[in-house]
């Protein structure tokens, strides 16, 4: 499984477009299943920080956990650096507001 592990995932490099996938629990049923991020920076231990327009993820992932895009979708110089997590990033990304819903305590039971 080491031994496989490099050729199955090879290692990217800073500035490069990955996929990321959404888990069920931090989208809406209608947003989107994947969110397209950059390369901000590598470490050692061969885990990634990626970032997009709308933040940088406060946590590092594993080259297992996103694809690697063929062409440069976006670029590092337009990655936010303020940090947040996923779930924030994919509420930024959705066209619906992201996962959970919103409720009103009017008397009228009138969404805002």
């Amino acid at each position: 499984m080491i031994r496989i592990s490099p050729i199955k995932f090879p290692p990217c490099n800073v500035g490069d477009t990955v996929r990321l996938k959404i888990p069920d629990v931090d989208r809406g049923r209608g947003d989107f299943r994947n969110v397209l991020m950059v390369v901000v920076e590598t470490n050692r231990e061969g885990m990634y920080r990626l970032g997009n327009e709308s933040g940088t993820i406060e946590e590092m992932f594993s080259r297992n956990q996103f694809t690697v895009c063929d062409n440069q979708l976006l670029d590092i110089d337009k990655v936010s650096s303020e940090k947040k997590s996923l779930r924030q990033i994919a509420t930024s990304e959705s066209m619906s507001g992201g996962q959970g819903y919103k409720r009103c305590h009017c008397k009228k039971n009138v969404l805002h």
